[in-house]
């Protein structure tokens, strides 16, 4: 199940960046059904399915290229929308070490997420069994304050890097968010994706994490309409490694100095001789 989302993610963002066509889709979809047996159902069944999920996010698609030197961003043309090849940072655009992030509509997704996924198959656990984080103390207070009620959903946030390719200087980063309300099997299997990084260094916050906050703070004072109803979306949970934690928070890393975040202890920097 985790294979066939994590292959439907892949084709969602190939889908979104390079703008197939019906046909290219089409073939795109046969072509992973024959080299992966395991997908089928739902959106590999046809491109009708692929698109209806989909599709409604392409015209909210946003791309940030960024130079691979300097990482500024880079100045793109007007019509066609990919970056030109003379750059005011002085550095020429490649286009095999391109950088960018894009970024999805989170929206469109979280809608199709309560009307397919959630109302039929919301977690209920009783107070005498073990849960997660819909049975927590935290989850438990935010209900007593009326922060959460019945039609909230809550985001648990991820944001992790990857080698793109063995002994590549290039990575990629995902950033995506699965629903806690949903049953877990549910949730594991349909996560939500906002936004992808790939270049050959970190990204600074205003190039991925910012633009991805602040789709999540509209959502939280806009929500979302689901037949008619109201949902209201907020972040619950970030979870990220020791080293993505302080890029998410623009500090300094966990080795550098001042970097610890259970101290106020400055720290010295030991060089070997």
């Amino acid at each position: 199940m985790l294979k066939s989302r994590v292959t439907e993610i892949i084709l969602a963002a190939m889908y979104l960046r390079h703008g197939f066509s019906i046909e290219a889709l089409t073939d795109q979809l046969k072509l992973m059904k024959i080299v992966a047996p395991y997908l089928s159902g739902g959106v590999f069944d046809s491109p009708y399915k692929f698109l209806k999920k989909y599709d409604a996010m392409k015209s909210g698609l946003k791309k940030l290229f960024l130079c691979h030197k300097c990482s500024v961003e880079l100045q793109c043309d007007v019509k066609t929308g990919n970056p030109v090849n003379d750059q005011p940072c002085g550095h020429v655009f490649k286009k095999n070490k391109a950088c960018y992030s894009v970024f999805v509509p989170i929206g469109p997704q979280i809608s199709y997420y309560i009307e397919h996924h959630l109302n039929d198959s919301t977690a209920q656990i009783g107070d005498d069994e073990i849960g997660d984080v819909c049975t927590g103390a935290a989850y438990k207070w935010y209900q007593e304050q009326g922060i959460i009620d019945d039609k909230t959903v809550t985001i648990q946030w991820n944001i992790d890097a990857a080698q793109a390719h063995e002994k590549s200087e290039f990575n990629f980063t995902p950033c995506m968010g699965i629903v806690n309300e949903a049953q877990y099997k549910v949730r594991r299997s349909n996560i939500i994706l906002f936004g992808i990084y790939y270049g050959n260094r970190k990204p600074r916050p205003e190039q991925f994490v910012i633009p991805c906050i602040k789709m999540l703070n509209q959502l939280k004072d806009t929500g979302v309409i689901v037949n008619g109803v109201k949902w209201t979306v907020r972040l619950l949970i970030v979870t990220v490694d020791t080293i993505e934690r302080s890029n998410l928070r623009d500090t300094t890393q966990f080795n550098g100095l001042s970097g610890c975040d259970f101290c106020l202890i400055e720290g010295i920097i030991l060089i070997k001789q």
